[in-house]
């Protein structure tokens, strides 16, 4: 008894698994480079205006390595933590009032919300990020 096995199409698998490795990565970093700007955009968009310091300190960088992606999105300016996530002002202290165009002090000790504004902008993208990934990773 003798049994004869072909298989068709074993050559252009082979190619697909060569090139698997090499496509993929590409689709990563297009993915994340979307993610990593669409995050950087938007919080720029929703960062108050006064001085243009968080508009202008606020960067996005993405390296390919031979294993993978790294990204990073951050705002480098001194006052941004204070703005994110709150902040103690202190009876007495003093401030300048933009209305009056003078001095005045703080008649309350009090803590003052942050805006959350990069972590908002990093939940709404989240959820494309993944699904993008998704999509690179599958055939």
């Amino acid at each position: 008894m003798k049994v004869r096995i072909t298989t068709e199409g074993q050559r252009t698998f082979q190619h697909k698994l060569e090139n698997y490795s090499t496509d993929v990565l590409k689709k990563i970093e297009r993915s994340t480079t979307d993610f990593v700007e669409n995050v950087r955009d938007e919080y720029k968009a929703r960062s108050r205006f006064r001085t243009g310091d968080n508009r202008r300190h606020t960067k996005s960088e993405v390296r390919s390595t031979q294993t993978g992606v790294i990204a990073s999105v951050y705002n480098n300016s001194d006052h941004v933590i204070f703005l994110e996530k709150g902040h103690m002002v202190r009876k007495g202290q003093l401030f300048f009032d933009k209305q009056s165009k003078s001095f005045k002090r703080i008649k309350q000790t009090r803590f003052i919300k942050g805006d959350h504004h990069f972590s908002n902008s990093l939940k709404a993208h989240t959820k494309d990020f993944y699904s993008d990934l998704n999509k690179a990773v599958k055939w």
